[in-house]
């Protein structure tokens, strides 16, 4: 299976065969940001699109001004109280919806920046700064609930600040802590894979198409939103019709997309069918490695829990979808793994005490699993013969015992090469009894409705479950780019034994797998 962003040509003999190439990659639609010599921002809307039912199009004359821009003035608003380190306010009178030629009709443009999308406000102490999306890359097409047309999909290459409201009274110790504040924060969102579409909801599952948006949100699941609580600041001030020219919900984790000719039985032709992987890693309780495990008892939230949806469609039939969810994530449990040292792989340790009285039940409410879904099967990939993993399985298990709506299922994997991992798959399977994909059709909405949800974990929940989750979902090279994504932001480093999904020669080997596991203990002990 080839990446749709390959120009490679389609050959019936090569032996990436399945491939089956379409079209280019889309550019990205940007809209400028005038920066004015007495520091304001005047901020023009996303350009508007003619949506076909083969790709997404620019519509927008440069010639033509936009009707609305957003004014951010380099003031604060009111007094600030530094005493009591209150932020400032974002008022009406900083956002505020005025005409391009009022804006900055007598003040000079001194720079001219290009955003493909606001991601919200960052708030400090004594300043605020707005973030944007300074760069974006076209990754995937993806079909618009009922309309039977497509929406690019693009993945941020880059994201940048501008200062919106300072407070000209800072000391050099607050104005330092602020700017490697704002380093940080920018490495987060450069570093690690995220995902957008002007008119596609990335952050709902076909199965909950239907589900309309509302101003405070601007997505279906603001759990799965990863700039949500930055959206806030301007959602409150903004119109919602007036938020979405500007505005940009953010998924973290990964779009990956590739067609295969599906041959029709009554004719040689080939109709491509498109293959979409969408992974959204909740932000509730989004972590690194051993430093984020477990429940927490406060909210319920499980750690770096991720939705991985499976989503199919003839090319020429993109208003009919089908797809399949699964789940991964840590083990819903109260329970600690901090590193001692260099030690290669801490002993999971349960909570001596725990606060929640039936954690995997309430675990499931909070994730809205018992709301989408008839039944869940846990699958547990955790080996009971390991001293590290053999306690936590077995609170899992018991955990699980009197949950309704429930199944929870010992796959243990203490063996990593493939047989290990497809017999892990097949013991999976034959617990997933019901319905397991959505179909969507035009006019008719979802007419089938998963009813059972496959949700896997191990202790990390990348590598071994990325493995078992592939066997469950077939999906070749898709799965493993999944998987290294994944791994980038639970772990910082790609995903090992990822070989194992491709035939005899295909990505990385036992070499590179060792270096990864290097770096990690690397990291984790002087990071």
């Amino acid at each position: 299976m080839a990446d749709l962003n390959s120009t490679k040509a389609y050959n019936p003999s090569a032996p990436d065969a399945a491939a089956f190439v379409t079209r280019k990659p889309a550019p990205a639609p940007g809209a400028p940001i005038h920066v004015l010599n007495d520091g304001s921002l005047v901020v023009e809307p996303l350009p508007t699109f003619a949506l076909s039912t083969t790709t997404a199009h620019r519509r927008r004359s440069s010639l033509a001004p936009p009707e609305q821009v957003l004014v951010y003035a380099p003031s604060l608003d009111g007094d600030t109280n530094r005493d009591e380190q209150s932020p400032p306010s974002l008022g009406s009178r900083q956002l505020a919806a005025a005409a391009l030629r009022t804006a900055c009709g007598h003040q000079t443009v001194v720079r001219e920046c290009v955003h493909f999308g606001l991601i919200g406000v960052l708030d400090f102490p004594f300043s605020q700064y707005l973030l944007y999306i300074a760069g974006a890359a076209f990754v995937a097409d993806f079909p618009v609930p009922g309309t039977g047309t497509l929406a690019p999909v693009y993945r941020v290459t880059a994201v940048d600040a501008l200062p919106i409201a300072t407070d000209p009274y800072l000391s050099m110790s607050e104005e330092q802590y602020e700017a490697e504040t704002l380093r940080d924060v920018l490495a987060v969102f450069n570093e690690h894979p995220l995902s957008f579409s002007h008119h596609a909801d990335l952050t709902i599952s076909v199965q909950e198409w239907g589900v309309a948006a509302n101003s405070s949100t601007l997505g279906g699941n603001p759990s799965y939103a990863f700039n949500h609580h930055l959206l806030q600041n301007p959602l409150a001030v903004l119109p919602a019709a007036v938020a979405r020219d500007f505005l940009v919900p953010v998924v973290a984790g990964y779009v990956g997309q590739s067609t295969i000719p599906a041959h029709a039985p009554s004719t040689a032709a080939a109709i491509p069918m498109v293959i979409t992987v969408i992974s959204r890693i909740r932000t509730n309780r989004l972590g690194r490695r051993y430093y984020s495990r477990g429940l927490d008892p406060r909210t319920a939230h499980c750690a770096n829990t991720t939705e991985s949806e499976l989503v199919i469609w003839r090319s020429d039939q993109q208003a009919r979808v089908a797809s399949f969810v699964q789940w991964r994530g840590s083990v819903p449990l109260e329970w600690t793994q901090l590193p001692k040292g260099f030690e290669a792989k801490p002993a999971a340790v349960l909570s001596a005490r725990p606060i929640l009285a039936d954690p995997v039940r309430a675990y499931l409410i909070v994730t809205g699993a018992f709301a989408r879904f008839e039944r869940t099967a846990l699958i547990d990939l955790l080996d009971r013969a390991s001293s590290a993993e053999a306690a936590l399985s077995t609170a899992f298990a018991a955990a699980c015992a009197d949950v309704d709506g429930a199944t929870y299922v010992s796959c243990p994997v203490a063996r990593r090469d493939r047989h290990a991992y497809s017999t892990a798959a097949r013991i999976a399977l034959a617990h997933l009894d019901g319905t397991l994909i959505t179909v969507a059709e035009p006019g008719r909405g979802v007419t089938t409705r998963q009813s059972v949800l496959p949700r896997t974990n191990c202790l990390d929940s990348i590598d071994r479950t990325n493995l078992v989750q592939y066997f469950l979902a077939e999906a070749q090279r898709l799965w493993r780019a999944n998987g290294h994504a994944i791994a980038r932001w639970n772990l910082g480093t790609r995903a090992v034994c990822q070989s194992l999904l491709l035939d005899a020669g295909g990505g990385g080997g036992a070499v590179e797998d060792a270096a990864t596991v290097l770096a990690r203990r690397m990291r984790w002990s002087w990071c």
